[in-house]
């Protein structure tokens, strides 16, 4: 498969990680160029139409109003050369690594499909997923455009450094979500937003009449796991 060219490397000002710090989010604009967003979503296509009884990836499908459609594609770097590339080399870990302070490592990534009439995510923070992880940093890329009409990222910037109260399902409760406040990240020129959002609080709202993918993609510390996980 086609091997991705590095992407552009933005710099991340002081005030950049001054601002990831004290909100727990840093946009980034303009991160890809038409030519890379162009590549990106024929690889999204190619990965999405991969079987489902793959040796090592995960498709994840669900009965919805159109029938069974895919809603979820994970660990799919290892056997996407051009995938693999954008996301372990390049730009996308040397930010993370700036935002972390030291180096990273992809630890996750997957591609969430949202289709017409589809559920969107609740309100949920990611730490109680990963107990194990001491920090990571989260990365949003959107492939196709997410307005607030149709449905994009929202957050409750500033929430990073604790942990809500969640519900039987793993979601921040109720009771807790209509307290806070959300701003909306819409990306019609699809950005890079960086998130500590194994703690930031996320919601995503559904569509009746649009279709949408992200990758999403968790970076840790590589020497904060190795120590940590050295016991």
């Amino acid at each position: 498969m086609t091997t991705a060219r590095p992407g552009p490397s933005p710099t991340l000002t002081g005030l950049d990680v001054e601002a990831f710090t004290r909100e727990g989010y840093v946009p980034v604009p303009d991160f890809l160029s038409d030519a890379q967003l162009r590549r990106l979503r024929g690889w999204m296509s190619e990965i999405e139409a991969w079987p489902a009884d793959g040796d090592g990836w995960f498709q994840h499908d669900e009965l919805g109003e159109r029938g069974v459609v895919r809603t979820r594609t994970e660990n799919f770097s290892p056997f996407h050369d051009g995938l693999r590339a954008l996301l372990t080399t390049g730009a996308l870990p040397a930010m993370a690594g700036q935002l972390l302070g030291e180096p990273a490592v992809l630890y996750k990534e997957k591609v969430n499909y949202k289709h017409p009439g589809g559920a969107g995510f609740a309100t949920h923070q990611d730490a109680p997923a990963y107990p194990h992880l001491p920090v990571s940093v989260s990365c949003l890329l959107a492939v196709d455009d997410a307005t607030v009409e149709n449905g994009c990222l929202e957050l409750a910037a500033g929430m990073h450094q604790q942990l809500l109260p969640t519900d039987d399902d793993g979601c921040v409760r109720p009771d807790i979500t209509t307290a806070l406040t959300f701003r909306s990240l819409p990306v019609c020129q699809p950005p890079l937003g960086m998130t500590t959002e194994c703690r930031v609080c996320a919601v995503e709202l559904a569509d009746p009449v649009w279709f949408g993918r992200v990758v999403l993609t968790v970076f840790v510390g590589a020497v904060t796991v190795t120590i940590f996980g050295s016991g």
